[in-house]
């Protein structure tokens, strides 16, 4: 199917598979309700007391966070390479969530309030201030 208007056959695909919801007005995508089922069976899982378990489910986010407590996770990685047990960057993050949920409730609370919160979304891009126009070709 060629796209029209200038749009691309994902688009295309993609507008095609509009559903109509219950008072016929056009909804969403069919696959949107089935991540919003992922993201709540995970937020159910997280909570059940299992840390990981062979054939779970995985979840993709994407997080803000300050550059230095970024490169904790390299150096994290580094001496976790040291002990002879190298981890990824997940398994690290794992690996504090799980020494998080282990402590009790005012060790917990004080850790937590030493954490300053960060402005949420993307940061903006290095060097760039404004979006170039495109050149035309000749």
């Amino acid at each position: 199917m060629p796209p029209s208007r200038g749009r691309s056959p994902s688009a295309a695909r993609r507008r095609n598979t509009r559903t109509l919801d219950d008072s016929g007005r056009r909804g969403s995508a069919p696959s949107a309700g089935r991540r919003k089922g992922k993201a709540k069976d995970a937020a159910a899982s997280a909570g059940s007391g299992d840390i990981a378990r062979e054939g779970a489910k995985v979840v993709r986010d994407s997080f803000t966070m300050p550059s230095v407590e970024y490169a904790s996770i390299a150096e994290l990685k580094k001496r976790s390479i040291g002990a002879g047990v190298p981890l990824k960057k997940s398994e690290v993050l794992r690996a504090g969530l799980a020494v998080l949920k282990a402590l009790p409730d005012a060790q917990f609370a004080r850790v937590a309030a030493a954490v300053e919160p960060v402005k949420t979304g993307r940061p903006p891009r290095a060097g760039k201030k404004h979006k170039r126009a495109k050149r035309s070709r000749d």
